[in-house]
């Protein structure tokens, strides 16, 4: 199955766990900013809409001949304002709960956008 929704991959279950974190951080950090600033909050709307702008670009592009490189760094900054977003987000609200939650869920983020930029130079450089 996995190779259907990423052919050409020598290891799709691994690109497979990589797109799934991505996504799925990416919607714990719009749920961090929902939950800071409200569900109606124009910050909420933002980060949602960059959360799905970014999910599907990624899912696209590591699919071949459908997007290309330029498509990729469109991607990874949307990805890097979505957890610019977070942080602020964070550091801004004055909140009592600890904010450690939310900042290791940044960090790793930012530690798996580091991990896609070999994975897009395999996509689009490596072939």
């Amino acid at each position: 199955m996995l190779e259907a929704l990423l052919p050409g991959w020598q290891n799709p279950e691994l690109i497979a766990v990589i797109v799934g974190l991505r996504i799925g951080l990416n919607c714990v950090l719009t749920g961090v900013v929902a939950s800071r600033t409200g569900i109606d909050s124009r910050r909420t709307a933002l980060a949602a809409g960059l959360t799905i702008g970014a999910g599907t670009i990624l899912i696209l592009a590591l699919r071949p001949g459908i997007l290309g490189q330029t498509a990729s760094s469109l991607e990874m900054a949307l990805q890097l304002l979505v957890v610019l977003i977070a942080g602020d987000t964070v550091y801004r609200t004055d909140t009592s709960s600890s904010p450690t939650g939310p900042f290791l869920a940044i960090l790793l983020a930012i530690s798996l956008l580091a991990v896609q930029i070999p994975i897009y130079g395999e996509a689009f450089v490596a072939p």
